[in-house]
């Protein structure tokens, strides 16, 4: 019975109503589950308007399982009160700054903190803290946000699972350097002991006591940064510009100083070394290999 079986399709397909719609004489009729297909970017094109989706199941199905395991670290990080919301750690950012200013104008290696500073330092206790990075780490291990460059027929990574897989360094290790900040925090708190309720004592500090609490804080406002840029990221259908982060290393805040002392924090580097950008690694891999780096 082939023609009620053709009669069957056209109305299945609403041919009529279709073929006003590409006229322009009525909406396109939702529901219309049989098309025709020239290729298959047709029939994923198709699927998601039908479904009303804009990405793959499968980066949507990431992405939540990735947001609910930010949002989950946010509420270590963050409180709120009647001014607002805040990190946990944003009144030590203040007596941070102020050390760092410090240790730039005189070029020594301590620092003079109030009493009240050091009570603030002591007092935040940050380092109980652990954070989460399951879901962020598998994302990464199954290359969900890799972009396939079909001039080189390679994935690569796409600028947003870079800041993840920074993301995931950080969590890290600020979860594996608990005792390294422990010990910073116990010092400043002996230290403040000694002088009971007073306020007006100044005490000579050496830096170099009390800066994993720096690093530490450095380390929680960059996960905070990446955070808010990842769930801002999952929410747009534009690229996110990636956030201004501190340091990863806190001598390197001393890259802008006064000239004259300039060689002495140069110096750092050095003795340090710098950190390695992509063309570096390029240029060590085509050493060690005997080959020419690729640009």
């Amino acid at each position: 019975m082939p023609a009620e079986i053709f009669t069957f399709i056209d109305e299945v397909r609403r041919v009529n109503e279709m073929t006003q719609a590409n006229a322009g004489s009525l909406p396109y009729p939702k529901g219309n589950w049989i098309n025709t297909f020239d290729s298959f970017s047709d029939i994923v094109d198709t699927l998601h308007i039908e479904l009303n989706i804009s990405k793959r199941i499968s980066e949507l199905v990431w992405s939540a399982n990735i947001s609910d395991e930010i949002k989950q670290n946010l509420k270590r990080l963050v409180v709120k009160n009647s001014n607002g919301f805040f990190g946990m750690f944003a009144r030590i950012t203040p007596i941070r700054d102020k050390c760092i200013s410090q240790l730039k104008a005189n070029g020594k290696s301590s620092v003079k903190l109030s009493i009240s500073e050091c009570r603030i330092i002591g007092g935040t206790l940050i380092t109980a803290i652990t954070l989460r990075a399951y879901f962020l780490k598998e994302s990464l291990v199954v290359g969900h946000f890799l972009h396939f460059n079909s001039i080189t027929n390679k994935y690569e990574p796409s600028n947003f699972s870079k800041n993840l897989s920074q993301l995931v360094d950080i969590i890290e290790n600020n979860n594996e350097q608990k005792d390294f900040f422990n010990d910073a925090h116990s010092y400043i708190f002996e230290k403040k002991k000694q002088y009971g309720k007073s306020t007006e004592v100044i005490l000579d500090i050496e830096y170099s006591k009390i800066a994993p609490i720096f690093i530490e804080h450095d380390q929680l406002s960059n996960i905070l940064a990446l955070s808010f840029y990842a769930l801002s990221q999952f929410n747009s259908q534009h690229e996110i510009p990636t956030p201004d982060l501190y340091p990863t290393r806190l001598f390197e805040n001393f890259k802008t100083m006064p000239e004259e002392k300039k060689e002495l924090f140069e110096s750092l580097n050095e003795f340090y070394g710098e950190e390695l950008t992509d063309e570096d690694i390029n240029i060590l891999v085509a050493k060690m290999g005997g080959e020419q780096a690729e640009p």
